[in-house]
């Protein structure tokens, strides 16, 4: 206690446990001596410390010894231990370690020991082996050094094919050879025959026979009436007439044929006729329409009570009651008889119904003059004039002159009829079709059909107006790729409202592969056309190629004509 000079207040107590001196600094600190001896420091906090009866109580300088101590775990740290800092054995054994062993694939093997073998390794990296090898690669890229086998170099990148030898024929590594002694070469059968080209250097056999004239005419004979052949010249001599022949059965003469009914036979000649076979010969000789039987060759005029009515109703027959039925009329107090097709039409004001809106008499108080009339307003009586004239005067309505006829200068309106005269015309449409005098410039697009009663002058042919003229080359081989052909237009081209007519032309496509010029955009937007009166060049062209293939021809035919 001498060692601790801070001074203490405290309370002294004696206890059956020993002595206790309590209020120790100015913490509330606390010393307990026990009975055995023990001494033990107490904190505020309820931390002690004990120490021993006997022996030397530790320092924190210097080395010193535990015995039978325990370090516990949390933030106590051992720092600097090695194998000669421990005592006992020099070294922790691998029974005291959490982890006391490797594994390498599935081998476990403890730390400190060693194995010879190693199992489960999915792959392994290395720049080489050293050893012997047992088992098979799975996979394998290339050898490192080719090997040759039969003479083929291998690195297993590729397979290798191996050629067996057949009979006669041996190999010895990239060696071939072949046994003479079993397969004749080229050289013995050369050798062999040698000298022999002929049959006359080749002795008979007793199947493939020489060709002698005897043999050949031998071979043959001949039966036909008085016909013969002589076997030892090769002669045949043939009949030229029936007299020479024998009569067979069934045969005809002509006095054996008689002529039927349409039919005329000349016995003497042979000749054969027709004339017209009459109805009467005829196992079918008429025609059933309506029940009633026309004669081949006769006529019959159809009316609609031959044909009977389509029994679902879609073309019926016209009748009055039919028609009448089909119509309705309203017009105020107008009226329509269904049954008798009579219209009853209003004939004054009296008979009309008033509607919204309408204007009697009594309720017009003054009439003012509004755009292109004249004569101010009126209240009870005067007179509203047009405000015409048939100049062509701005802001006027246009009047026609003494002669019928008005002046005018543009005119923006949906118009109907025919115009007499025209100078210009421009964006035309109508339907079905729009009849047109002269135009003088401009370009006319058609729906429709265009028909002229007079000719068609278009474009231009003269040669003053030409440059840079070359004649078609390869004409005939360009008309050879192009194929005339008839169709109907399809479902795409009737709804651009094409007629549905069974036509002919050519293929624009072709067309544009061979002539390109010939091929322009249609009226429809997105598809093509073929300027069929320029096609009329390239045939000619065509023609003449051909003609002049022609004229050769004949040419060669007329020099290797035989002459007789």
């Amino acid at each position: 206690m001498a060692a601790n000079k801070t001074p203490f207040v405290g309370k002294n107590g004696l206890s059956s446990n020993g002595v206790v001196i309590t209020n120790i600094g100015a913490n509330g600190n606390s010393l307990k001596l026990s009975a055995n001896n023990a001494l033990e420091f107490i904190t505020s906090g309820s931390t002690s410390v004990t120490l021993p009866t006997s022996g030397t109580l530790a320092s924190l300088a210097g080395t010193q010894t535990l015995t039978n101590k325990t370090i516990a775990a949390g933030s106590n740290t051992i720092s600097g231990l090695t194998n000669s800092n421990l005592s006992g054995s020099a070294a922790i054994s691998n029974a005291n370690l959490a982890n006391s062993s490797v594994t390498v694939g599935t081998t476990a093997i403890s730390l400190g020991a060693s194995s010879t073998t190693l199992a489960g390794l999915t792959s392994v990296t290395s720049t080489g082996f050293t050893g012997a090898l047992t088992g098979n690669a799975s996979t394998a890229t290339t050898l490192q050094t080719a090997r040759n086998i039969n003479g083929v170099s291998f690195n297993g990148s590729a397979d290798v094919t191996v050629h067996t030898a057949g009979t006669g024929i041996s190999i010895s590594g990239t060696t071939v050879a072949v046994d003479t002694g079993t397969i004749a070469t080229k050289a013995y059968v050369d050798s062999a025959v040698a000298g022999k080209d002929n049959t006359d250097e080749i002795t008979e056999g007793s199947t493939n026979l020489y060709f002698t004239n005897s043999r050949a005419r031998g071979a043959v004979s001949f039966t036909a009436g008085s016909g013969a052949y002589n076997s030892t010249t090769g002669v045949f001599t043939i009949p030229t007439n029936t007299s020479h022949l024998t009569n067979g059965a069934n045969f005809i003469t002509l006095g054996s044929l008689s002529a039927g009914t349409g039919i005329s036979y000349s016995s003497t000649t042979g000749a054969i006729s027709t004339s017209a076979i009459p109805n009467a010969s005829l196992s079918n000789s008429s025609i059933t329409i309506n029940g009633s039987a026309v004669s081949l060759g006769g006529t019959r005029t159809l009316v609609t009570d031959d044909i009977a009515e389509d029994a679902s109703p879609v073309n019926l027959w016209y009748t009055d009651a039919r028609a009448r039925a089909a119509h309705s009329f309203t017009a105020g107090s107008g009226a329509y008889n269904s049954t008798t097709g009579v219209i009853t039409i209003p004939t004054n004001t009296n008979q009309l119904t008033n509607g919204a809106g309408y204007v009697t008499s009594s309720g017009v108080t003054s009439v003012a003059a509004g755009s292109y009339l004249t004569g101010g307003t009126i209240t009870s009586t005067g007179t509203l004039a047009v405000d015409a004239t048939s100049a062509n005067t701005a802001s006027k309505v246009v009047a026609r002159d003494a002669s019928g006829n008005f002046s005018a200068g543009t005119i923006t309106a949906t118009l109907s009829g025919n115009a007499s005269t025209a100078t210009t015309a421009s964006g035309l449409s109508g339907s079905p079709n729009i009849t047109v005098g002269t135009i003088t410039s401009g370009a006319i697009a058609a729906t429709g059909a265009i028909t002229a009663t007079g000719d068609i002058t278009a474009y231009y042919s003269d040669l003053r107006l030409k440059t840079n003229i070359v004649p078609i080359a390869d004409a005939l081989e360009k008309v050879e790729a192009l194929n005339g052909v008839t169709f109907d237009p399809n479902e795409a081209a009737l709804a651009l409202g094409v007629d549905n007519k069974h036509q002919m032309g050519v293929i624009a496509q072709e067309v544009e592969v061979v002539a390109p010029e010939l091929v322009v955009d249609s009226a429809f937007a997105g598809y093509k056309t073929v300027k069929y009166d320029k096609l009329t060049a390239l045939l000619i062209e065509a023609v003449k190629e051909l003609s002049a293939k022609v004229k050769t021809l004949e040419a060669q035919l007329g020099n290797a004509r035989p002459t007789l």
